[in-house]
């Protein structure tokens, strides 16, 4: 009789040591934020329809910058114009990379695919090849 009891409290166990590994780390680095439900984050508090309204809002509350969480990956929202052009013109450097694709960028290309490749001197070379071969066709 135990059993059936012991089953559903190991799963919760299971869940809440997975979510808990999974959570990101670095949260003081982002900004501040509306506080979301474990595992879905602010996913549903975010309406489906007339969206920016609900963004507007948050702007309000948090300031012209701040983090989201959609399941488990961080937004970071700017709700004006200036502090997104802000953030794009100084400081580029960090927003102007690709995600790291470790299978098809690294593994099966050994890091030569010019779409794959991270933002550095690899990446200026490989263009610099590809547009000197397309410019020449």
């Amino acid at each position: 009789m135990t059993l059936p009891l012991l089953v559903p409290f190991a799963l919760l166990a299971i869940g809440i040591a997975l979510w808990s590994t999974n959570r990101p780390r670095s949260r003081r680095s982002l900004p501040p934020g509306p506080k979301g439900w474990p595992l879905v984050g602010n996913a549903l508090q975010i309406p489906t329809g007339r969206t920016w309204l609900k963004f507007d809002e948050w702007g309000k509350q948090f300031g012209s910058i701040y983090t989201v969480y959609i399941f488990s990956k961080p937004v970071v929202v700017c709700t004006t114009s200036k502090t997104a052009g802000d953030l794009l013109d100084k400081q580029s450097a960090i927003f102007s990379d690709r995600p790291r694709f470790v299978v098809a960028g690294e593994i099966l290309s050994k890091g030569m695919h010019a779409g794959l490749v991270n933002y550095g001197e690899l990446f200026v070379d490989l263009l610099s090849v590809v547009s000197s071969v397309a410019l020449s066709v």
